[in-house]
């Protein structure tokens, strides 16, 4: 039997909702089908990945309409493998015209803007951290790192980002982490690449930002102990559930368990539901 493991993705849902990672990772509960927005960040997200892999192979980029294609293509397999969630008050129809309008946008932004600082030696890159000590191993996917030694995060999001955003990001850290495993030195910079969408009287468009930030030993540290006390709350059975109406992610938008949950209560799921 292979050892389990555990991502910062799972890592943050652990401690933002136990009851939560409960569900969707031991108990294998099937979640509703993605957010649209989500959707349209990984398919930003799959395009950017496929044009530094170009790069990696032929030393140039690719050209910003085969970008748009890649990545309306992955939007488009993705929304017909997964289905997609909109929102009640939106057109269904409408809604995917928007996103695939977004993405496009997006894309020209990634391609005329982000990409050009770099010269990626490594993009999409998966690793694995054994850590005999524990129950999981540790495992995740580095989204590109350039020759100078920046290590790069790609994130899509609905406004600017604040600096303690990257100063603190799990994910940075990880891929900081595998960095070091890998290369015997810390990171020159670690980075996120925002393309910050926005539709206005239905046109979309997308502007980009770049947060710099650096870590330290003391960052894998403190990462490493995180590791550790999570893989043992999960070995001794502790789930404990975030709080509604208190936190944020604890609500109908951002929980496909919300409705179902024993935490929630009956006046609450009305009040936090009907939003």
């Amino acid at each position: 039997m292979s050892k389990p493991y555990l991502s910062i993705s799972q890592i943050d849902t652990y401690l933002q909702c136990g009851e939560r990672y409960r569900r969707r990772y031991i108990e294998r509960e099937k979640p509703k089908p993605p957010a649209i927005g989500m959707v349209v960040g990984t398919a930003v997200h799959y395009g950017a990945a496929q044009s530094a892999r170009r790069f990696m192979e032929a030393e140039t980029f690719l050209e910003g309409q085969d970008v748009i294609d890649e990545a309306l293509t992955e939007f488009d397999r993705q929304v017909e493998r997964d289905g997609v969630s909109i929102e009640d008050d939106q057109d269904h129809d409408r809604a995917i015209g928007l996103a695939r309008d977004q993405i496009a946008q997006s894309c020209v932004v990634v391609s005329d803007t982000v990409l050009p600082q770099y010269r990626p030696i490594r993009v999409e890159h998966r690793f694995q951290i054994e850590l005999p000590e524990i129950a999981h191993n540790f495992v995740g996917v580095v989204d590109m790192v350039d020759r100078s030694g920046i290590v790069v995060d790609y994130k899509t999001a609905g406004k600017r980002k604040n600096q303690s955003e990257a100063d603190h990001s799990r994910q940075l850290t990880a891929y900081a982490a595998w960095y070091y495993r890998e290369f015997e030195a810390l990171p020159t910079e670690v980075r996120l690449e925002v393309i910050i969408q926005s539709a206005r009287k239905g046109q979309a468009t997308s502007t980009s930002q770049t947060i710099t930030s650096e870590r330290d030993e003391s960052d894998l540290l403190a990462l490493e102990q995180t590791v550790y006390a999570v893989s043992a709350g999960i070995e001794s059975g502790t789930f404990l559930p975030a709080k509604p109406g208190t936190d944020w992610w604890c609500s109908h938008r951002f929980c496909e368990f919300f409705e179902t949950c024993p935490y929630v209560s009956k006046r609450t799921l009305v009040q936090i539901g009907g939003e």
